[in-house]
């Protein structure tokens, strides 16, 4: 690591971490709640910070967390999707079948290159995002032309429409 951070040391690094529990859990201290009644300190007031941020910011590298509920932002869970598409389509279900096909699913990765699309698919999200466009509009045009408009964004949904 000391070879790149020498050869890159005028560069700025910002790391993109996916909002799993694992990745995101708050760092806090027993101190902030108070032990007697009445004088526990309001929410508000504890700042939250991940154990990520914190080694990070020792090094000079800033983190940004993906959106919760956005597996479109998550190379991870395309890369297991991808997966889960190629032993649909060849399983004859049984287990030793399952298994053969789960690790030809990773060669096939690798041989048609499927993580260049997947960053590009990632990237190309990220700006959608940025330029404003929903999250209907982002799922159509990025991840299949057979979505139906009938998903509620996480992002829109309130107490008056949570009942639907």
């Amino acid at each position: 690591m000391l070879p790149f951070k020498q050869a890159h040391a005028n560069h700025k690094f910002r790391v993109i971490v996916d909002n799993a529990l694992t990745h995101s859990a708050k760092h806090y201290s027993v101190e902030y709640f108070g032990m007697k009644p009445g004088t526990r300190c309001k929410p508000d007031k504890i700042f939250y910070r991940a154990e990520e941020e914190m080694v990070a910011n020792d090094y000079g590298v800033a983190v940004s967390f993906s959106p919760k509920f956005h597996y479109e932002l998550n190379p991870t869970e395309e890369l297991w999707a991808h997966q889960k598409q190629f032993v649909r389509h060849r399983i004859d279900q049984t287990f030793p079948t399952m298994v053969k096909l789960i690790n030809k699913s990773r060669i096939n990765f690798i041989q048609k290159n499927v993580s260049l699309k997947l960053m590009r698919r990632f990237w190309r999200t990220l700006a959608a995002y940025e330029r404003g466009d929903s999250y209907d509009y982002v799922l159509k045009m990025y991840f299949s032309s057979m979505y139906k408009a009938n998903v509620i964004s996480h992002r829109q949904i309130i107490n008056s429409n949570s009942n639907n």
